[in-house]
């Protein structure tokens, strides 16, 4: 089960949501309310992520943070629909 704990209008909770819609993959929303903090509280929250940012994948309790690792997991985890170039050239070319 894929958990994704977010922020709306977070840009980087935004790229995980695009990659997750892309990869046609099933997940759950935790809205993490970085700015009024309602929702699960920082303490709460901590937890998962040491840094406090969002966004934070749980994988079957196996916790990615940062949203570019958190791509590159779920592009090796579910290689289905994959986003990255298989050869090297490629995965060069797409730091560009």
């Amino acid at each position: 089960m894929l958990k994704l704990y977010h922020f709306w209008s977070s840009s980087c909770s935004r790229k995980v949501r695009l990659c997750l819609a892309e990869k046609g993959l099933d997940w759950t929303s935790n809205h993490v309310d970085i700015v009024n903090k309602r929702d699960n509280t920082p303490d709460c929250y901590v937890n998962l992520n040491p840094n406090g940012f969002v966004p934070t994948l749980d994988h079957d309790d196996h916790i990615v943070i940062e949203s570019n690792i958190i791509h590159q997991y779920l592009d090796e985890a579910s290689p289905k629909a994959p986003l990255r170039p298989e050869m090297a050239e490629g995965k060069a070319r797409m730091h560009f």
